[in-house]
């Protein structure tokens, strides 16, 4: 028996080195920038914006999937989009409660909602993980696509002075 527990246990801990390994081939730093912290709670709200910057080598359409980590999220604690040559996504991470910034009152194209549960606030990190498989993709002419191409700014505000802080965002 004791010579079964241990196979096992080998074979478990084989699994995790190659999936880590699998994982790490993907996740890389053209395909994933995080900021460190968000908020959003009944006196503030975190602001996302990714543009485009239309770079030379770029290619004309980068899709990405922006997660709220460790949100207490009332439908999904993600948003998927396609940011466009030239143009700028907006993303606010809010209270499902918020009165001024909800799908309602802003239902362009270019802004996306995570609206979070407030019992005791919400608060975490962000991550951007691209949408395509390879990280450094190229299309026939040889124009990248990974969020190296893309660039990242937001902002904690204080709802009631909107004032705030800027966020970091690591890999952009």
């Amino acid at each position: 028996m004791k010579k079964v527990t241990t196979f096992i246990a080998i074979m478990m801990l084989a699994f995790v080195v190659v999936a880590s390994n699998a994982q790490a081939q993907t996740i890389t730093s053209s395909r994933v920038v995080v900021s460190p912290y968000y908020q959003a709670d009944s006196s503030s709200y975190t602001f996302i914006g990714v543009s485009h910057p239309s770079l030379s080598g770029a290619v004309s359409q980068i899709g990405l999937r922006v997660t709220a980590v460790g949100a207490n999220a009332t439908v999904n604690a993600y948003v998927e989009f396609t940011v466009a040559a030239g143009g700028t996504q907006r993303v606010f991470i809010v209270p499902t409660n918020h009165s001024v910034l909800n799908p309602t009152t802003l239902s362009d194209s270019t802004t996306s909602f995570i609206a979070v549960s407030t019992g005791t606030g919400s608060s975490g990190s962000v991550r951007a993980l691209s949408s395509y498989l390879t990280p450094t993709t190229a299309n026939s002419n040889g124009d990248i696509n990974n969020l190296s191409q893309l660039s990242f700014w937001g902002a904690i505000v204080a709802s009631a002075t909107s004032s705030g802080f800027a966020m970091e965002f690591i890999g952009d």
